[in-house]
């Protein structure tokens, strides 16, 4: 099942329930998820692109999770953790979940 997307009700790293599937872009897949120790959060699995070698694209994704870990501030989601689950062989990690609100709709306010 190696870079096949998990779906709802899979446990990814014995850790997080995938509870449903909140977005999908070029690049990744976010999840509302249920972190079995500490409640709902969000997961992001990185998307290969055919046009872009693994390694650089994982690379890139640990580089991301690293920048937002770092980061602290008021208006910015707390990033928890990061890992591959050797199930889906995916890289992911793991976000404070937002749900109140909706930004498309606070364009321009």
């Amino acid at each position: 099942m190696a870079d096949e997307f998990p779906k709802s009700g899979d446990v990814i790293d014995a850790k997080y329930e995938l509870k449903e599937k909140l977005a999908e872009g070029g690049g990744g897949m976010v999840w509302k998820a249920k972190d079995l120790h500490n409640g709902i959060i969000a997961l992001k699995f990185l998307k290969w692109s055919p046009l872009k070698s693994k390694k650089i694209s994982a690379n890139r994704f640990k580089s991301e999770f690293a920048i937002l870990k770092n980061l602290s501030h008021p208006h910015i989601g707390k990033i928890f953790d990061f890992g591959r689950d050797d199930q889906s062989g995916l890289y992911y990690f793991t976000s404070e979940l937002f749900t109140e609100g909706d930004l498309k709709k606070m364009e321009g306010a």
